[in-house]
């Protein structure tokens, strides 16, 4: 949707989405600069952009640090945030993830895409460990945030502070499944 729904096209339909407790974990995008260089501001696709998306950014799962191709925030010009809304919601392993390639094989792979799944799957686990979840939106992003494991950054996106949480770089921090479950039940 990079070229035929510039912004704010498909928000009506997240927000119908959501009203009907449909969760969407959307990738931030892979624009976040080339290593050692990042860029802010980089959120811009649909859906990743729109304040009713829980946007997910990438890590490196050895390491823990952000992917440096991750999309960072802050995301400019939203009528909601005109001074800036604070992106990715949230951040999961997105590189080198052993992942099913086109030809039926497996392989490496590395991106946003990489980590959204994570997410959509620890929200599938969410609702199993406790059904009543289901269809609560609002209640399944507070429980992920919540329980991230809180990271930090000296990049300034946004003009983030070195101690903020939520940041432009990490948003609320990496994915805790475990913590996330135990806050669930």
């Amino acid at each position: 949707c990079v070229e035929g729904c510039p912004p704010p096209a498909l928000q009506d339909t997240l927000r119908a989405s959501r009203s009907a407790g449909i969760f969407y974990a959307v990738s931030a995008g892979n624009d976040g600069g080339e290593d050692p260089v990042f860029i802010c501001h980089t959120i811009y696709h649909p859906l990743a952009r729109y304040p009713e998306a829980f946007t997910v950014g990438a890590t490196n799962y050895t390491t823990d640090a952000i992917a440096y191709f991750s999309s960072r925030g802050s995301v400019l010009g939203d009528p909601t945030a005109p001074t800036g809304l604070v992106k990715p919601n949230i951040t999961a392993p997105g590189m080198s993830i052993r992942s099913a390639l086109r030809d039926g094989s497996y392989g490496s792979l590395s991106g946003t895409s990489m980590a959204g799944p994570h997410v959509a799957g620890l929200v599938a686990l969410l609702i199993s460990a406790n059904p009543k979840l289901e269809g609560l939106i609002n209640r399944l992003e507070d429980i992920i945030e919540q329980t991230a494991v809180r990271k930090t950054t000296t990049e300034g996106c946004g003009l983030d502070s070195p101690t903020a949480v939520p940041n432009n770089t990490f948003g609320w921090g990496r994915i805790d499944a475990l913590a996330a479950v135990l806050e669930a039940l």
